[in-house]
């Protein structure tokens, strides 16, 4: 399969699940990344997944994980203010 070829069909899978018309290969790459990053896959594990040749690629997607984290923690605070009220 060449590169256009992989691109129709995530398009065409993509449409069929609901998915935004902007999913790419790298987007999945990326999600599956972050994904065993915040599974607590060990990222020296994740870099041999993705084929990095450092760690410092690696820890590019552990900036989702702290925005998530800090997003959770958001939400937390919400939910905590409004059963108190």
């Amino acid at each position: 399969m060449d590169a256009r070829d992989v691109r129709l069909r995530l398009n065409d899978l993509a449409a069929r699940v609901g998915l935004p018309a902007t999913v790419t290969p790298h987007t999945l790459r990326h999600s599956a990344a972050t994904y065993l990053l915040a599974a607590g896959v060990p990222d020296r594990v994740v870099m041999e997944i993705l084929g990095h040749s450092s760690l410092a690629m690696t820890s590019r997607y552990e900036h989702v994980l702290s925005d998530m984290l800090a997003s959770a923690g958001d939400k937390l605070a919400r939910f905590v203010s409004a059963a108190s009220a």
